[in-house]
């Protein structure tokens, strides 16, 4: 299998058809078509269906595909890393952040990178476990910096944890349980919002609950945005956790923690890598400079 196989493939996945496939590699179509043949008379197996209306991936394409592009993926990281090394150093970094990242450890860290390497290129992207895992596997994203997930049982990944970060039960300033002593109990049949899928951060608040011997709490909303759950929570009834960090940083919103007395798990902060792919030294630097945030923020 060549790379400009695989990258034609990879291109006819993200585009829908082979026109845009030419288009994003700047080669002509019958360029593509003929790449793609290749790679199925080599594999002997059909990956693509074209239809009319475009191109589609068959059972056997869509397996390949993550394949291809983790491929991809990594020889552009090789040839960068060694482009580092007879040029003037300028690097790139694609890094998923959790919004407690976002405000608590990256402007610190990105901006002492930019300070070693000026010419840097930094790509953030709003990621939680465990849909960025998906990302890592591909080489679409070079680190993730996000809750860790209680089970981390996926071998594949290495799970650093930095930061051990309080949880604080979360409502506008107005709302009726402002100023009073509560328990969980008290709050079993509040409506809560959710931030992330169910088996990652998301859940959370079932499992506060659960710990403390409690029933399931009603879950009447989940977002995957930050911006979208503060929001919400800020204009209506509903409850929410977060780290101080977050609505204290959006206090024009007037986010405000109840005075809830039962212990609440916190939530552990770390980065998350792949074990069989070693960081570019871009990577390794940024990663390192998010621990030395992290250590001062645990001070």
């Amino acid at each position: 299998m060549q790379l400009q196989h695989l990258r034609s493939l990879v291109a006819v996945a993200d585009t829908g058809s082979l026109r845009g496939a030419a288009a994003v590699l700047g080669v002509s179509q019958p360029a593509v078509t003929q790449s793609l043949h290749r790679l199925e008379r080599e594999l002997k197996v059909a990956l693509l269906t074209r239809t009319a209306t475009g191109t589609s991936l068959t059972p056997v394409g869509k397996v390949l595909v993550p394949r291809a592009r983790a491929i991809s993926n990594e020889v552009l990281r090789a040839q960068e890393e060694i482009r580092q090394l007879v040029e003037e150093p300028q690097g790139s970094i694609s890094i998923g952040a959790s919004a407690f990242a976002s405000v608590a450890l990256l402007p610190a860290a990105v901006k002492s990178l930019r300070e070693r390497q000026p010419l840097v290129q930094v790509t953030v992207t709003d990621s939680l476990l465990p849909t960025a895992a998906v990302a890592l596997r591909e080489g679409t994203l070079d680190l993730v910096i996000c809750p860790l997930p209680p089970r981390r049982d996926q071998k594949e990944f290495h799970y650093e944890e930095m930061l051990v970060c309080p949880l604080h039960v979360v409502a506008r300033r107005d709302h009726p349980l402002q100023g009073r002593t509560l328990h969980l109990e008290d709050l079993v049949q509040a409506e809560w919002m959710v931030a992330g899928a169910f088996d990652g951060y998301g859940g959370t608040v079932e499992s506060v609950f659960r710990e403390h011997g409690l029933p399931r709490p009603q879950i009447a909303m989940r977002v995957d945005s930050i911006v979208a759950f503060q929001n919400i929570l800020s204009t209506s009834d509903m409850l929410g956790l977060l780290p101080r960090v977050l609505f204290e940083s959006s206090t024009a919103l007037g986010l405000r923690a109840l005075d809830v007395v039962d212990p609440i798990r916190p939530v552990r902060i770390g980065a998350v890598t792949r074990v069989d792919v070693p960081l570019s030294a871009t990577a390794e630097t940024f990663l390192g400079l998010v621990r030395k945030e992290a250590s001062r923020l645990c001070r």
